[in-house]
């Protein structure tokens, strides 16, 4: 279940965890992804490369999804969106974070995940884990209400 690099540790993939939260993460990501006037052009999982693909004006995007399940409010309450390791190999152009219980998002490039400072840290399922601490600097967030979804703007 664990890839040792070192002393450091990255979860492999987790089938039950997947079957728990996918469905969650990709109906969210894509109900604001609609929104913003994509449309779905493969939904088919490309396991460590994409959750799935959008299409705008021609354009594909990859799109890759996680359900963050400690964010359970509206408003991120981390100093960083803590990003596994192993979704460095991942070819999404696209990372979506969702709160515990899908009313609220958060987006960016995802390069810049990929170029974030990696840490290491303890979770419920392993210890000295690896993830990219991606600036909270680097996210767009939204809300979701009852009449869609809201882009959250820092005043």
């Amino acid at each position: 279940m664990l890839e040792i690099i070192s002393t450091i540790y990255i979860m492999r993939f987790n089938k039950q965890l997947y079957d728990k939260h996918d469905k969650i993460g990709k109906d969210t990501a894509f109900s604001l992804l609609s929104q913003l006037g994509y449309t779905l052009k493969d939904d088919k999982e490309a396991y460590g490369s994409h959750d799935f693909i959008i299409e705008r004006n021609n354009k594909e995007i990859k799109v890759e999804v996680e359900q963050k399940t400690g964010w359970k409010t509206i408003d991120f309450p981390f100093q960083t969106h803590d990003v596994p390791y192993r979704k460095r190999t991942s070819n999404a152009e696209l990372f979506i974070q969702i709160n515990n219980t899908g009313n609220s998002l958060a987006m960016c490039n995802m390069n810049q995940v990929k170029t974030s400072k990696v840490i290491t840290k303890n979770t419920i399922y392993t210890n000295n884990e690896m993830f990219f601490a991606v600036p909270i600097s680097n996210m767009r967030y939204f809300n979701k209400e009852i009449d869609g979804w809201y882009e959250l703007t820092c005043d």
